[in-house]
């Protein structure tokens, strides 16, 4: 399903959109748009990137810092790769990848979506099965008819 979303659904809006924005502000504004928000996410990116490894060599003794760091510069090169393919859609993602706001909650979802997915247990398992060894302490019959307890 997210195979047919990238390869059918989001070029589908793409050429959508090109043609809604094209309609209403001809084709020489539309191309220069999208040139203009592709040498614009350039110059972001790259500044972006630059101040991620800044801080990656500043966090080299905090591994949290250093994870931070590395889910942030990832990001970035994502919002990079929307940026510099043509288009409103991708560009709006891009654009909104860049806002480090933005990018803290995806890491908090991603980080939460791996906890619950690749640790190994079911989330919220509510197993009641015990496994232990055991020995059978209950009288059996002919033990309960010699009591002297019997009524």
């Amino acid at each position: 399903m997210l195979l047919f979303f990238i390869f059918v659904a989001i070029p589908v809006v793409e050429i959508a959109l090109f043609i809604t924005i094209g309609g209403w502000l001809t084709l020489w504004p539309t191309v220069l748009i999208v040139l203009s928000t592709g040498f614009l996410g350039s110059f972001l990116v790259k500044s972006q990137g630059l101040k991620v490894l800044s801080d990656l060599a500043k966090s080299q003794k905090n591994l949290n810092l250093m994870i931070d760091a590395l889910a942030n510069g990832g990001l970035i090169i994502v919002a990079g790769l929307f940026l510099i393919t043509p288009g409103f859609f991708t560009d709006s993602i891009g654009f909104l990848l860049l806002a480090p706001g933005l990018r803290r909650l995806v890491i908090l979802a991603v980080s939460k979506y791996v906890k619950i997915h690749f640790s190994g247990q079911p989330p919220h398992e509510q197993d009641d099965v015990v496994n232990a060894d055991y020995r059978d302490v209950t009288p059996k019959a002919q033990e309960i008819e010699k009591s002297p307890h019997k009524d």
